[in-house]
């Protein structure tokens, strides 16, 4: 228990000492992805549209062909019945088949482009940390508490804005 103590206060003290010697920033990450997820958002739904709107058209044609069936099934024959489920059967795993591709591929391009913007921001929240002369930048949800003087989102939001 004393061997922790006294670890626990020489990290404090290392830590206390190096920060005394750095200048420390923060970035609220929150707040800059919920300026561009919109931006994200759109572009993938530009990207996507005519995929969405084939998968849409083609769950309407299964629910179409449900309705169908159960119209009609009372003036079908057994093998016109085995026939139309069997059919149905075929279109419908083709459906699950393509709506999952879908989702795959959409989810992969939203963390492409997720992956471009937090490099963005990276890049951006570095020539802001050089230019005011920080040492570190950081999370600001990894603090407990900062000085607000230290936040330096503004600055980053507005070095990604000229790109």
């Amino acid at each position: 228990m004393l061997k922790r103590f006294l670890l626990v206060a020489v990290m404090l003290c290392s830590y206390v000492g190096f920060a005394q010697a750095s200048t420390i920033a923060f970035i609220d990450g929150t707040a800059v992805m919920k300026k561009y997820e919109g931006t994200i958002e759109s572009k993938l739904k530009t990207e996507f549209t005519s995929k969405e709107e084939s998968l849409t058209k083609m769950q309407k044609q299964l629910v179409d062909s449900t309705e169908t069936y159960t119209r009609d099934s009372a003036m079908m024959s057994n093998d016109e019945k085995l026939a139309f489920q069997q059919n149905f059967e075929k279109q419908q795993m083709e459906f699950q088949k393509l709506s999952a591709e879908f989702n795959q591929q959409r989810m992969k391009r939203g963390n492409e482009e997720l992956e471009k913007l937090l490099a963005q921001v990276k890049t951006a929240a570095q020539k802001v940390a050089k230019d005011k002369k920080y040492d570190i930048v950081l999370q600001s949800g990894a603090a407990l508490y900062f000085d607000n003087s230290l936040d330096i989102t503004q600055d980053v939001l507005a070095q990604l804005d000229k790109k």
